[in-house]
């Protein structure tokens, strides 16, 4: 197998401070008690996807360290395990592959094909969270051909299950983390939140509202499918607590800062606790009868 270290001085050779942060980032990893029996596999088999959710797996647990949690792991289940005033909580993380973007989206700076002006891939980026929050809901409660978490025994009924997502290999910094109703990807992937909107007075042609579009599914270009975007107001989500939201990636491991939001889910079956996750942002959806009030905290 090969050495981490090793590997990772090869692969950013003429790159000390991302070559040194990884180092050290694995070394408090492999100390506390938390890596797979696959981890060192999938981190240097050279597949960018492996590599970077196992660098996305570090930057998490090291700050679920830093809040003073006791993480646990194993092979089987979600990535981490941690208990809070008496309730366990699971933490699965997730950093969603590039498919669908284009490569002068993904590398600008790469291509050499001269000055070019174009849109913000808002909607190929949602789609992929959705896709792994999909991903992550199937593998808690199971399919018609695949028993889940849950069946297997290993998520209880009064657990909480958090989905955490970074966004880190669809592009560069902020513009992978907000969506283009600017509140973050991660609110946008479980509300039908879309862009904004200007609402005119026909007979004044005043301006009377400025409000948010209501879009409760986007079109997925390679089927025409509608893909959903209330999932928290889908019952068939209702074993997903929250999901933590983040573009953390390479240079969070090399200890940059970085923006994360909770989005809790109003109609879990078990909550995650509130106010402990070390979130820039944090989002509860409100049930007022007839509509959800979405509040955030800062």
């Amino acid at each position: 197998m090969t050495d981490v270290a090793d590997f990772l001085k090869q692969k950013y050779p003429d790159n000390n401070k991302v070559c040194e942060g990884l180092i050290s980032l694995y070394n408090d990893f492999s100390s506390w008690g938390v890596k797979d029996s696959t981890f060192d596999q999938s981190l240097t088999d050279n597949d960018p996807n492996r590599f970077h959710s196992r660098v996305w797996e570090m930057v998490l647990a090291r700050h679920l360290k830093n809040l003073g949690f006791d993480i646990k792991s194993e092979d089987a289940g979600p990535d981490f395990l941690f208990e809070q005033d008496g309730q366990r909580i699971w933490v699965e993380a997730v950093c969603p592959t590039p498919v669908g973007l284009s490569q002068q989206w993904l590398n600008p700076f790469e291509l050499d094909d001269g000055p070019h002006v174009s849109s913000i891939p808002h909607e190929q980026m949602l789609l992929r969270w959705t896709s792994v929050l999909k991903e992550k809901n199937d593998k808690l409660i199971g399919t018609n051909s695949k028993a889940g978490y849950i069946q297997k025994g290993i998520v209880k009924e009064n657990d909480a299950y958090v989905v955490a997502i970074s966004s880190s290999q669809l592009g560069m910094g902020l513009l992978t983390y907000l969506g283009i109703s600017q509140f973050p990807m991660a609110v946008e992937a479980v509300f039908p939140i879309g862009p904004n909107q200007v609402v005119i007075d026909r007979e004044t042609m005043e301006v009377s509202d400025i409000n948010h579009q209501h879009r409760p599914a986007i079109i997925k270009p390679s089927t025409g499918a509608e893909i959903n975007t209330g999932n928290f107001l889908d019952q068939n989500y209702n074993r997903v607590s929250a999901i933590i939201g983040t573009n953390a990636g390479l240079d969070a491991a090399c200890g940059c800062e970085w923006p994360i939001c909770v989005v809790h889910n109003p109609n879990a079956s078990s909550s995650a606790p509130k106010e402990v996750w070390g979130a820039r942002d944090e989002y509860f959806a409100t049930d007022m009868g007839d509509f959800f009030r979405l509040d955030r905290y800062t």
